[in-house]
């Protein structure tokens, strides 16, 4: 149990198909000390033409106000297996750690930081101990022999915690326990009387190992709409409070047009009751609490105080992708590439699969999640693509990755 005088780390370690895992669930405890100093980050956005403007993720005044920087990231760090000469796994991590200190996130959402035969991901959290509360899946063996590589850590207390695996998964991805984090945070200002609260989801879904067969197509349209019946489920757990839906989706808003706005419409019928329920028929999640599990009076508490909210589980939920809303386009975060004497070059040839090079797909997302009655208490300053290239002098022989992976991140500046 959590000893009460200390200010210990909470890292939920999700084994079961069946949610509603509580704060000492699943719980590892080591001390950790909280570093509360704020240092300036630097950001910069994508657009179009491959031009990145610097734009400073720190400027939001304090006062009544609290600003949040979060950041989800595809890291690249699968267990054993290499794309081409080699990956660089331990040396990307260690710039990596580097790089997300020094932007000093309040959040972080990672995809791909595998733990299975690899010990990356305990080396990230002890590095990022100021991060008290610390959600992951692993300890997944008895299900499948990989783990999802999700991983939210975050400043803020972890109220409740909860997670799902994906029915359908293929090739490499059908070993793994792919799916959906969630986790209800505490974002009030100390000693404040009112409380605040945010959802947060991290998810990764089917892998294109083949750019024709449109089979991987078919098992994401099916994760997606797990994930709308998981999100409404959460929304409705926790009424009124606003929701921030982070992730590698896997489906290209720039060359299938078509299969973002099939997405999009699908996230968006969890406000169609008809359609809500043909899905839940359709794709029927194990959503029971874990037998023996312990529910806190805290949570009790707040599980109460939100479903007392007249009104606001009936109204309808607005999705906003928030990089499309902020930029007005949809960046390139995968397969990008440069123009060398009038002819197309890949930017990146490290990390990037040969057949994926030069794709200029845009794969990764946050989106915000609202209620329509509520008042609007999350006013979104920037979201845009942080492509975490390297410094060209660090750029070498022995290691000569370009950016620290095949992915460009996703970061988010915003104030309640």
């Amino acid at each position: 149990m959590q000893n009460s005088n200390e200010q210990q780390p909470i890292i939920s370690e999700v084994n079961d198909l069946q949610l509603g895992t509580s704060e000492d669930d699943h719980s590892i405890i080591a001390a950790r000390v909280v570093d509360e100093e704020e240092e300036s980050g630097k950001i910069k956005s994508y657009s179009d033409k491959n031009n990145y403007q610097e734009g400073n993720s720190s400027d939001i005044k304090q006062g009544a106000f609290m600003d949040l920087k979060l950041l989800s990231y595809n890291v690249f760090m699968r267990p054993i297996v290499k794309t081409n000469k080699s990956d660089y796994k331990d040396a990307r991590l260690d710039e990596l750690i580097i790089k997300m200190k020094e932007d000093n996130f309040d959040i972080i959402c990672l995809q791909e930081l595998f733990s299975t035969a690899s010990n990356r991901l305990s080396k990230l959290l002890k590095e990022f101990s100021d991060f008290e509360h610390v959600h992951l899946s692993r300890n997944t063996w008895k299900l499948k022999p990989i783990d999802s590589g999700l991983v939210i850590m975050s400043r803020f207390q972890i109220v409740e915690r909860d997670s799902f695996i994906f029915s359908q998964g293929s090739n490499i991805d059908g070993y793994t326990t792919k799916g959906v984090l969630s986790v209800l945070l505490d974002i009030s200002k100390k000693d404040s009387q009112e409380k605040k609260y945010l959802l947060i989801f991290n998810t990764h879904t089917q892998a294109n190992y083949d750019l024709k067969d449109e089979s991987y197509w078919k098992i994401q349209q099916s994760q997606v709409s797990e994930m709308a019946i998981f999100i409404h489920r959460k929304m409705k757990q926790f009424s009124g409070v606003s929701a921030l839906v982070c992730g590698d989706f896997n489906i290209d808003a720039r060359n299938k047009p078509e299969w973002y706005n099939w997405m999009m419409d699908r996230l968006n019928e969890i406000n169609n009751n008809e359609a809500l329920e043909a899905l839940k028929k359709q794709y029927p999640l194990d959503i029971s609490p874990l037998q023996g599990s312990h529910i806190s009076d805290e949570y009790t508490s707040i599980v109460k105080e939100l479903s007392e909210r007249k009104g606001e589980s009936e109204s309808k939920l607005s999705i906003t992708d928030l990089v499309l809303e902020k930029q007005g386009n949809h960046p390139i975060s995968f397969g990008d590439f440069i123009v060398e004497n009038g002819t197309e070059k890949p930017r990146e040839v490290i990390l990037t699969n040969p057949e994926t090079l030069i794709t200029k797909e845009r794969l990764d997302y946050i989106f915000l999640v609202e209620s329509s009655l509520q008042i609007p208490t999350l006013s979104v300053q920037n979201c845009c693509i942080e492509p975490f290239f390297r410094p060209l002098e660090k750029i070498t022989e022995s290691m000569p990755c370009t950016q620290l992976s095949d992915h460009y991140a996703v970061s988010l500046s915003c104030t309640f």
